[in-house]
């Protein structure tokens, strides 16, 4: 088995455990966002202004900002890249090192995917097919 069959074979197998992906602006502005399973429902144009609210409530009190949310049979995971937060509704076992690979293969398509379309992220939410499919084959749905 090569080494790339064997990282999409651990990414795969821990897929089940991701339940919503949202890419949020550093506004808070959710600028994309997938369903995975029916098991929770959340509003993507709250989750956008919880978030940094959350990161900046917690940069005041503690020094840093949040980036584990544990509650009690789910967990937020705001993955912080140049541009974008990338969060997860994840399972408890999900693991972060986990959801930075998937943040950080879905940040060059979308870094790639703005630049070529010029696509302005603090306007618009993105709607683009042929990005879900990048998005559909990076989780390997």
């Amino acid at each position: 088995m090569s080494s790339k069959e064997i990282s999409s074979f651990r990414l795969n197998s821990k897929i089940e455990d991701i339940h919503y992906f949202f890419i949020v602006n550093k506004s808070g502005t959710s600028f994309y966002s997938r369903k995975f399973t029916d098991k929770y429902e959340l509003k993507a144009n709250l989750l956008g202004g919880f978030c940094i609210a959350l990161m900046n409530f917690s940069v005041d009190m503690i020094g840093n900002k949040i980036k584990i949310l544990e509650m009690e049979n789910v967990k937020l995971t705001i993955v912080e890249k140049r541009t974008f937060f990338y969060v997860f509704l994840v399972e408890p076992n999900c693991k972060s090192s986990l959801l930075e690979k998937i943040s950080l293969r879905i940040e060059r398509e979308l870094l790639k995917l703005i630049r070529d379309n010029k696509v302005n992220p603090e306007r618009k939410r993105l709607c683009n097919t042929e990005f879900d499919k990048k998005v559909d084959n990076i989780f390997l749905i």
